[in-house]
């Protein structure tokens, strides 16, 4: 229903929602329901047993019952994290990374987004988009990023190319350029020309890169004092199982090894934690 999401999206927009999140939390609530894991009447909502998933209107009550934190929108309000633990659903409904909800880009479809989605210091952020890699685009020539990466790849190339990314990512984010844009240039070198000139100062691809790289640091290190752990460095039971038909048909995502030679290329110790 086209005509639905466009409105949607204007409505999300003027509450100040995150379509993503809100999706999230919309999606593992109508799971529940439809999975009668929680008792909820249907009738309050409008919808019944035979339509759920596309019920247009009582979805769309969902947003404003979430905004201002009425009823069941006050506990959906929360995320997906908390949204399971208060309710108690299956660990599979709750799909998040550090608190974050999984937005549309499948981990299982690409092992360089499940590593990505289990390392970013925000959870399960999709802005960095790695697995652009894997169909010749986010291509960055200086610093040897110039090959496609195999998406199911269990190699070190695979973590190599997620922390250039990041690194990369971070770096031109500090610089306020916007993130989509980084994608699409396939050198760094007229980006860094145009911020010395703006700047007066001489950077290079290499401090531009340290730069990224010590903010991911950083970032790490914050989060390890607020209680961030290797366990924490996932996105949910759901993805571990496989999908039995499409493109990504039985891969899961070898999160395990790929997380080892992350951390070693990063120089965290075993558990993650910035030596």
């Amino acid at each position: 229903d086209l005509e639905a999401l466009i409105k949607w999206n204007l409505i999300v927009n003027d509450l100040g929602l995150d379509s993503i999140s809100l999706g999230a939390v919309i999606g593992c609530f109508l799971e529940s329901i439809e999975r009668k894991l929680i008792d909820v009447n249907l009738d309050e909502f409008g919808f019944t047993e035979e339509n759920i998933w596309g019920a247009v209107d009582p979805i769309e009550k969902l947003f404003t019952k979430i905004a201002y934190r009425e009823g069941i929108g006050n506990d959906l309000a929360e995320g997906v994290r908390s949204f399971c633990e208060v309710k108690g659903l299956p660990e599979e409904l709750s799909m998040h990374g550090k608190g974050l909800e999984v937005p549309a880009h499948e981990p299982r479809a690409n092992n360089l987004t499940a590593l990505d989605y289990a390392t970013t210091p925000r959870g399960a952020y999709h802005c960095y988009e790695p697995m652009h890699l894997s169909s010749y685009m986010n291509q960055k020539e200086e610093i040897g990023l110039t090959k496609q990466v195999d998406r199911f790849g269990t190699g070190d190339d695979v973590a190599e190319a997620v922390i250039k990314i990041q690194d990369g990512s971070e770096a031109f984010s500090a610089c306020g350029g916007c993130i989509f844009g980084f994608w699409f240039i396939h050198k760094l070198t007229p980006w860094i020309n145009g911020l010395n000139g703006i700047t007066g100062r001489a950077y290079t691809v290499d401090d531009f890169m340290k730069a990224g790289q010590k903010i991911i640091r950083m970032k790490r290190i914050f989060n390890v004092k607020c209680g961030i752990t290797k366990a924490d460095d996932n996105f949910g039971k759901r993805f571990y199982t496989p999908l039995e038909k499409g493109g990504s048909k039985r891969n899961i995502p070898p999160l395990e090894g790929l997380l080892e030679k992350y951390y070693q290329i990063r120089e965290w110790d075993a558990q993650g934690k910035p030596i």
